[in-house]
């Protein structure tokens, strides 16, 4: 029998209540927004109302949570803290989970199905983990929500 692999413990985010997005209340705060035109609200309703997302329980990050931002902000930066945000917490999450630490990491892959940073999403968390310097690290990117089946491919080919 073939050695195996394991995952040992994983991570779901969950934003913070305040990012908790009420539709009414974000729906009159989006009107002030610059950019804002009824006929896109109308389809977005459409779009929300037929995805199975939870009228209740979606979150949205802060630059585009209509109830915080004055504007929506959709800059490199920003997405870069948003990223961090939800990357840093599952990471720190299955970290305390399995108690590894950052050092006995060998390898890292991130992915991300449209956000393909410079540094990347990978660096981003070897800095604010401090993993090893040697840590093999990649970054899937930009290839859509295919790229999560190409990450587990390359976990396994990886490990082996």
């Amino acid at each position: 029998m073939a050695p195996g692999c394991w995952m040992l413990d994983f991570s779901v985010y969950k934003p913070p209540a305040e990012l908790k997005l009420n539709h009414k209340t974000g729906g009159e705060n989006a009107k002030q927004w610059s950019m804002y035109v009824e006929e896109n609200t109308q389809f977005q309703l459409k779009v929300v109302s037929k995805s199975g997302l939870d009228l209740d329980g979606t979150y949205l990050p802060p630059a585009i949570h209509p109830s915080i931002a004055a504007e929506p902000k959709t800059d490199m930066k920003t997405a870069m803290l948003e990223a961090e945000m939800v990357m840093g917490a599952s990471v720190a999450d299955v970290l305390e989970k399995t108690g590894i630490k950052p050092e006995q990491v060998d390898i890292l892959i991130t992915n991300c199905s449209i956000f393909c940073p410079t540094p990347s999403l990978a660096s981003m968390l070897i800095n604010k983990f401090k993993f090893r310097r040697d840590v093999e690290a990649y970054h899937l990117g930009g290839m859509g929500c295919s790229i999560g089946v190409v990450a587990v491919g390359l976990v396994r080919d990886m490990l082996k």
